[in-house]
């Protein structure tokens, strides 16, 4: 029986500290590491999916940061699940604030 690999927990911030949400918001993710391979989670280690039945894993290279790429699969996936495939980053598509033209 081969053994079951250790599952990890990582956090994102999702909306930021502001007077209509004073903590923010965060959400979190699951993922295993093997073999130099991020793979998200439910809690128990079942690799997690989206409706389509994409599996999110990640092979890391020299430089990555597990937790790093846990993070942003993390927020792929939520995305994915929400209905929002190819969402842009956040901020964008929000209102450009300019200042007034004129003397200051």
């Amino acid at each position: 029986m081969a053994d079951t690999p250790e599952v990890h927990k990582v956090w994102i911030h999702i909306k930021p500290v502001s007077r209509a949400l004073p903590t923010g918001q965060v959400a979190y993710g699951f993922y295993t590491l093997v073999d130099g391979v991020v793979t998200m989670t439910d809690a128990k280690g079942k690799p997690a999916t989206d409706e389509a039945g994409k599996v999110y894993t990640h092979k890391l290279e020299t430089n990555d940061d597990a937790n790093i790429i846990a993070g942003r699969l993390t927020r792929q996936l939520r995305d994915a699940l929400l209905g929002k495939k190819d969402a842009p980053p956040s901020g964008f598509g929000a209102p450009l604030n300019y200042p007034k033209a004129g003397i200051y």
